[in-house]
């Protein structure tokens, strides 16, 4: 029975017939420690723009891209159509790309970067043995997505995974979620619900006509800003998604619909 219940913060309730769950990576099922926002700050100052340590503070929910090109094009004197703002806009990338890398993957960081909870394992092993497919997807480039699925072990734990180098159109775009559904011989999206901690990942799994579009309080983003967003649901952590047993009483939800 490819059943989830979801705790949400406001309700409970239970799907059925899920074929697939999406998952963000950063944020959502890795914690960083705060590493991601350090990186793009100190990417932008080494490039010689004009920026404050506690503009971090607004950054909360926003995708790389977003912060980046925020400071791009209001905090240089370049044009937008200007051939030097577009090699300072190529350089800036590339310098956030290595940087993250760098520090995503040095031995100094190493217990910086780990799974946003102990039970994750246990949790994706759970359901997948209900024939329900594990599939993450990032908006990092497909080197730094595989270092990571790869120091974390989760190779052992997913179906597939996929990232925005992967597809013609990043994040809000339902691209990565298409093409995941079409790798695994899934055609129909209410069949597939979406997870993640930013406005971004909510807006991809609503483009994406997903049956949900979860949002995480583990990552950038709060309550709030993940309900003006669209999110059908809330949850505090991944801990607040579960799967059905056979023997499983169902007393305790507040809430539910078969």
């Amino acid at each position: 029975m490819n059943t989830i219940i979801v705790n949400g913060l406001r309700y409970s309730q239970i799907y059925k017939n899920i074929n697939m769950l999406v998952f963000d990576m950063s944020g959502t099922v890795i914690n960083d420690s705060g590493l991601f926002y350090k990186t793009i700050f100190n990417t932008l100052r080494d490039n010689g723009l004009n920026i404050d340590r506690k503009d971090m503070r607004n950054w909360y929910g926003l995708s790389k891209y977003e912060i980046m090109n925020y400071y791009l094009y209001n905090k240089t004197s370049f044009e937008r159509g200007n051939e030097n703002f577009g090699i300072m806009k190529s350089q800036i990338y590339k310098d956030f790309n290595n940087n993250i890398l760098e520090q995503y993957f040095n031995n100094n960081n190493n217990n910086n970067i780990r799974l946003m909870n102990k039970n994750i394992p246990n949790l994706f092993n759970q359901i997948r043995e209900k024939n329900i497919k594990i599939c993450l997807n990032t908006g990092f480039n497909k080197n730094i997505q595989e270092e990571l699925i790869w120091k974390l072990n989760l190779n052992t734990l997913i179906d597939d995974y996929i990232c925005s180098d992967d597809v013609q159109n990043e994040r809000p775009e339902p691209d990565m979620i298409e093409t995941l559904m079409k790798r695994n011989n899934i055609n129909d999206p209410k069949q597939v619900i979406k997870i993640g901690d930013t406005k971004n990942d909510i807006l991809e799994g609503l483009n994406a006509n997903c049956l949900l579009s979860i949002g995480v309080l583990t990552g950038r983003s709060n309550f709030n800003n993940l309900i003006d967003a669209g999110a059908n649901h809330i949850i505090n952590d991944l801990n607040d998604l579960e799967i059905i047993h056979n023997n499983k009483p169902l007393e305790g939800l507040n809430n539910y619909f078969l």
